[in-house]
């Protein structure tokens, strides 16, 4: 066993450790740290993916140094039950660095990565003891020199289209995959704006196929940004612009939500102000906007501690039961903290935050609103990614003590999580 792994089973010593605040029922009361893993280089990006029964199975960090590739392994791949985390593998692809990497969710049985200048675009089979390359793109194929985000899509057959975001001649590109002869072909066109993408996040409902970006305006002068929605159609060569909303700096992450009512109801996303280093003092922000099928329209923007490198939603456990969706947004950012907002469907209401040992890269929620994974930026043997359970208020209702027996009986208390 390698000298990280065997050092990611001491770290999981740490086992236990608890971050609790006292809230209302059905509240998230905090995090339980789990395992924390080892790995050379930073966790840019962080995947879950899950089968029947257990949505949480697997759990991939994929990593690099943003100064130069690297010949160690990039990807680290562990299968998690629920109370213990499992090493599988981890791979190594050359000398290069990986920023993003996504599983296709329905299955398991394929993975992508992107990355950082000559870093191509990997299409890996899981077989699980290892990732075998189906298919390597090189980035000059998409007329990206970075590929910052990629993102499986919610439409078509099985691991069938995929979009990747980036820095370079085309910036933002759909891909067919056809996993019989694993050739992949453009299936829509590139487009050229903004200058840079650099979150990708897909979602699909009964009005369309859409597809959400965020990045930088014009990275040679620092002026506005774009959020954008395009709807893409199967068959069609072209990505097509639905709507647009300008933003302040750089949007370093977008992510998707939806109710009952709507799949694709809210979106999500949070950066930084261009022209600001990349510490406390930048200007920080997080925006929410609606979007009804065809337009997006900001509902509140709320101003973060520090520049947001990530974030995402949380449906939350609830209480008896009680879903409900979009409640928490999961922040993370070089302020070396998890912040998480409550957010009401109008506004964010801060709820809690716990600290990291270093700056945050990537955030990721499994689909049960169970576990929340982290990837961290730090240096030496500082780098590595942390697995929380979210821990929920109980709905048991606390009674209140009374300093003697009275004669009469204590009125009943309202019921808990009205």
């Amino acid at each position: 066993m390698k000298f990280w792994h065997s050092l990611s089973l001491i770290c999981a010593l740490m086992l236990g450790e608890s971050f609790l605040l006292s809230v209302e029922p059905g509240n998230i009361a905090g995090f339980k740290l789990l395992y924390w893993v080892g790995s050379p280089y930073p966790t840019w990006s962080v995947s879950w993916c899950g089968q029947t029964g257990n949505p949480c199975r697997y759990l991939a960090g994929v990593g690099g140094t943003v100064e130069s590739p690297t010949t160690a392994d990039q990807i680290y791949v562990y299968e998690f039950d629920g109370s213990s985390l499992a090493f599988l593998f981890s791979q190594n692809f050359g000398d290069v660095s990986f920023l993003s990497g996504d599983w296709c969710k329905s299955s398991c049985e394929y993975f992508v990565t992107g990355g950082l200048q000559t870093s191509p675009l990997v299409i890996w089979r899981f077989e699980g003891t290892q990732f075998n390359p189906q298919g390597i793109y090189p980035d000059i194929s998409l007329g990206q020199t970075s590929i910052y985000s990629v993102e499986w899509a919610c439409v078509g057959n099985d691991c069938q289209y995929l979009a990747g975001g980036g820095f370079g001649e085309n910036t933002l590109v759909v891909m067919q995959f056809d996993t019989s002869d694993t050739f992949c072909t453009i299936a829509a066109q590139p487009v050229v704006q903004p200058d840079s993408i650099v979150s990708v996040a897909w979602c699909c409902d009964g009005s369309g196929n859409h597809l959400a970006t965020g990045g930088v305006g014009d990275i040679f002068c620092p002026g506005m940004s774009t959020i954008n929605v395009y709807d893409f159609t199967p068959g069609n060569t072209t990505l097509d612009l639905i709507s647009t909303e300008s933003t302040a700096g750089i949007v370093r992450s977008v992510a998707w939500c939806g109710d009952e009512s709507a799949t694709c109801k809210y979106l999500a996303a949070g950066g930084y102000g261009m022209g600001e280093t990349e510490d406390a003092s930048g200007i920080a922000a997080i925006t929410i906007l609606s979007f009804d099928g065809s337009k997006l329209t900001a509902l509140t923007s709320q101003d973060n501690p520090s520049i947001v490198t990530s974030l995402a939603w949380c449906s939350g456990g609830g209480c008896r039961g009680d879903d409900t969706d979009c409640k928490y947004l999961f922040v993370t950012g070089v302020d070396k903290r998890v912040i998480v907002y409550r957010f009401d469907g109008k506004a964010l209401c801060f709820i809690t935050y716990i600290d990291l040992p270093l700056s945050g890269l990537s955030i990721k929620v499994c689909d049960s609103s169970e576990y929340m994974a982290v990837g961290l930026r730090g240096e030496a043997l500082g780098n590595y990614m942390r697995l929380y359970s979210i821990e929920y208020e109980s709905c048991i209702p606390s009674f209140p003590s009374f300093p003697a027996p009275k004669p009469t009986p204590v009125p009943p208390l309202p019921p808990c999580c009205d």
